[in-house]
């Protein structure tokens, strides 16, 4: 981090010192992230930094906000004029967006950049391009090897030894009669639930839409994944129906369960808070199901978009190019979430500077795993059914009813068929589809 950032401060002081004129009126531009750790903020404040002393009389305001209600909120934003310029968030709201006017085209951008795959761009039903993906994360299955080792067994590969894992690691260690040590754990709270439930749905062959755009959640295979899912969290620690998102990592972290299903801030964890636990920890490709075809690695992307609002619209493609560059982007990448935050840019997954810099470098053979399962088993909610446009997904995603009855599941309320039934219901009368 020091010689990324020791960099950036040297490209600072060139430029103050190359006498750049002022610019007359400062121009502001606002920036929308929902990364609130104290890391990224400092990433995002260094590159800020740089920028504005490489165009003087710029200034950008960084802006937080919650990933759980952004749909809504940038929407309304958006309406009444008040959208920030540029905004960092996942692909799944941005067709929504599009089809209600609010976002810039990125087209030209995105062939300027010229190395980020064409697959990973959200579908939006035309040839234009509205984001640009700019990192991803590798939602694998997390374990331990050491326990592992210790009862006997070896990573799954399909869900019935899966699940023979989770029972024979749910143990209690300490003789009082009372489990210690779990096989696994899963978000069963809302509204993370239906994100932690998503590997499953895929892994199992099965989607929340079809191809066709039909809803697809009560399907046998989408049903075959609620069950499974339903059935592998008797094996986690008590009240997973109220764990979300943090909690897993956490709870893998400090050593409480054996499994896990997540991305590289379950790295991050066990470097911040047990480290010992580094070399007792490896990843696999999140097994497939009895109806599905093969492993599953979720990726999750995250896109840069500008709303068509802005006042500056070549400003704010200069800013994201900036970000996406050279000792900027290696900074986001490496000191950010550390192997979290994967490339898009193929050209630096062949850049040895990123596998060995300081924070990489000792998780350096987890991020090629992780790096080769995104590219080889990788799925998101833009890169299913072929990128067929559905205009329904963010608005469905977006919706209490699936976290809701995912939730009653896990408490016992409702069967797998009834959740899946309630769900499709719901989704066929709002949007129109029989």
């Amino acid at each position: 981090m020091k010689k990324l950032f020791a960099i950036l401060v040297t490209m600072c002081m060139l430029l103050s010192m190359a006498n750049l004129s002022l610019a007359q009126e400062t121009i502001h531009l606002a920036y929308w992230s929902p990364e609130t750790d104290e890391t990224s903020i400092a990433v995002d404040n260094a590159i800020i930094d740089v920028f504005e002393e490489l165009h003087p009389g710029v200034e950008i305001e960084l802006q937080h906000g919650s990933l759980s209600d952004i749909l809504a909120k940038i929407s309304a934003m958006a309406m009444a004029g008040t959208a920030p310029d540029i905004a960092f968030f996942s692909p799944r709201y941005i067709a929504a967006m599009v089809e209600e006017g609010h976002l810039l085209e990125l087209t030209d951008l995105f062939n300027e950049i010229g190395d980020i795959p064409a697959s990973y761009v959200t579908p939006t039903g035309s040839d234009a391009i509205y984001d640009i993906p700019c990192v991803m994360d590798s939602i694998c299955l997390v374990y331990r090897t050491d326990l592992f080792e210790a009862a006997g067994l070896t990573p799954p590969t399909t869900w019935e030894e899966w699940l023979a894992c989770a029972e024979k690691l749910t143990q209690d260690t300490n003789g009082d009669g009372v489990n210690d040590t779990f096989g696994m754990t899963m978000m069963g709270g809302i509204p993370d639930n239906y994100f932690g439930f998503t590997p499953y749905l895929w892994a199992n062959g099965a989607d929340f839409f079809d191809a066709q755009n039909n809803v697809a959640i009560d399907s046998p295979a989408a049903i075959e994944a609620l069950t499974f899912a339903k059935n592998l969290a008797q094996f986690c620690p008590p009240g997973m129906e109220n764990v979300n998102y943090a909690d897993t990592l956490v709870m893998f972290a400090n050593g409480q369960t054996a499994m896990c299903v997540g991305p590289g801030r379950v790295l991050i964890n066990i470097k911040n808070y047990k480290p010992e636990l580094l070399d007792v920890v490896d990843i696999v490709p999140i097994p497939a199901g009895p109806s599905g075809d093969q492993p599953l690695s979720k990726v999750s992307l995250n896109d840069f978009v500008v709303f068509n609002s802005t006042e500056h619209p070549e400003l704010c493609k200069e800013f994201i190019k900036f970000y996406m560059s050279d000792a900027q982007y290696q900074l986001f990448l490496t000191e950010s979430a550390p192997g979290h935050m994967l490339p898009t840019r193929t050209a630096y997954l062949e850049d040895e500077s990123y596998l060995s810099s300081p924070d990489i470098v000792d998780i350096a053979d987890l991020v090629k795993k992780s790096l080769d399962y995104s590219f080889t088993y990788g799925s998101d909610y833009v890169l299913r059914n072929d990128g067929v446009y559905n205009p329904n997904l963010s608005e469905a995603l977006a919706s209490a009813v699936m976290t809701q009855q995912i939730n009653k599941m896990y408490l016992g309320e409702v069967t797998p068929e009834e959740a899946a039934k309630a769900i499709a219901e719901t989704w066929r009368d709002d949007f129109g589809i029989n």
